[in-house]
């Protein structure tokens, strides 16, 4: 960028004469130029070209592209899709009330749930495909392409909120069902407040509350992340900032909203810490995974978390009094919204042994089984949305006709079923 400076402002280099004026070097010859109006207008023409090479070393290269990451960009890592995609069916199963498949889902073996999954993931993708946009292309094309994502997450979210709304409202008329406690879990009384409570993302149905998060995220998040990339800066503060939300007074975060966004863009600034280094030779998941201590250590805090939750359905199986070990419902939900430590230690954890055992080459990945999985992960957005309305027809049967088991097993595969098919057309 400096040699393309020099070389625009190269015809109006300038040499003092005897006699006062300004020789001003143009082509292979010069001239001597005495008249002030003149050289005012050299000048000027000078300044341009000046501020127009700042302009766009500004806002085109303001971050140099590294040779490793305009190299060396590595192809798409499957994992991210692949747990996605899992994450992606295991939140449409958590969602069905009294699922029998949801004793089975990742929530049961420890503290954290597929919300942590697809969060972090998150931000891992973005911190991978944002980082290199501004390597690349500078930061005007990165802003537009936040703009674009945040702004199709919202079409996303309105969309699918105005058909979960509709379907409660029918049902609500035809079976009588507590529409906006069960089904919605929105303190709206009537489809109309729900839907104006929604558009304007102060009331979110229950499903749609982790896309309020994502357009949070996403429009706030990511941007001040990658004026300090490459450094500590963003995650410290992200990590104070976490601290600071754990006590927060209820006023400050709408009452509806599932997840607090002070808590979650720590979660979501790892995930972009990590992807943001995902290119270079020392991958911040590969560096940490060779310090024992830290795999001992998460080791020990996800085994611990298991056998808790093992030792708690043993005992009340056998009908052993456990309520003093439990947590109580109302502190689960705090613990949810504002992602506790334990939460985040919890999954961290997980997230660390994940990426020291389980590689980019795994022949699991490859199994005809994963294929599903894959292609739902990298159209997470459109099946999610897709989940929500799935989701809520699920209920509407099981709050109505109050099915068997065997019935809600076949509603499941029936809806995973019709997410496996749209993410395979779709991809």
């Amino acid at each position: 960028m400096v040699t393309n400076v020099h070389s625009e402002l190269a015809p109006f280099s300038r040499h003092k004469l005897g006699n006062g004026t300004l020789r001003l070097k143009n082509g292979h010859h010069t001239a001597a130029v005495g008249r002030p109006a003149k050289l005012w207008a050299q000048k000027a023409k000078a300044i341009w070209l000046v501020g127009r090479a700042s302009l766009r070393h500004v806002f085109l290269h303001i971050t140099p592209p590294k040779h490793d990451q305009l190299l060396c960009s590595k192809p798409r890592d499957l994992r991210i899709d692949f747990f996605r995609g899992l994450a992606l069916y295991m939140i449409f199963v958590d969602h069905i009330i009294g699922d029998p498949l949801a004793k089975f889902t990742y929530q049961h073996v420890g503290f954290s749930d597929s919300a942590e999954i697809f969060v972090y993931l998150s931000g891992l993708s973005c911190g991978i495909s944002y980082s290199r946009t501004l390597a690349r292309r500078g930061w005007v094309v990165m802003a537009l392409a936040i703009l674009r994502r945040a702004a199709k997450i919202y079409v996303y979210y309105v969309v699918s909120c105005s058909v979960v709304i509709t379907l409660a409202a029918v049902a609500a008329v035809i079976w009588n069902i507590n529409a906006y406690g069960e089904l919605l879990s929105t303190s709206a009384g009537d489809p109309f407040t729900a839907m104006r409570l929604a558009m304007y993302m102060l009331s979110p149905p229950g499903t749609a509350g982790i896309l309020v998060l994502y357009i949070i995220l996403t429009s706030v998040v990511v941007p001040v992340f990658l004026i300090g990339t490459g450094r500590c800066g963003p995650l410290v503060a992200s990590g104070l900032l976490w601290v600071f939300s754990q006590n927060l007074p209820d006023f400050v975060i709408p009452h509806d909203w599932f997840f607090n966004p002070f808590a979650w863009q720590f979660l979501f600034v790892i995930g972009m810490f990590v992807g943001a280094k995902w290119d270079s030779t020392e991958p911040a998941m590969q560096i940490l995974g060779r310090l024992n201590w830290l795999v001992f250590a998460a080791w020990t805090i996800v085994i611990s978390a298991f056998l808790y939750k093992l030792f708690l359905l043993l005992f009340s199986h056998f009908g052993v009094e456990v309520t003093t070990l439990q947590i109580a419902p109302d502190a689960y939900t705090s613990m949810r919204r504002n992602l506790s430590s334990i939460r985040l230690l919890h999954f961290l954890s997980v997230a660390l042994l994940v990426a020291t055992y389980f590689r980019s080459t795994s022949t699991l990945l490859r199994l005809s089984i994963s294929f599903p999985l894959i292609c739902s992960g990298k159209r997470s957005l459109e099946l999610y949305s897709l989940s929500m309305v799935l989701n809520t027809l699920a209920n509407i049967a099981v709050l109505a006709y109050h099915p068997p088991y065997l019935v809600q097993l076949a509603i499941d595969v029936f809806g995973i079923s019709v997410i496996t098919m749209t993410a395979i057309a779709l991809v």
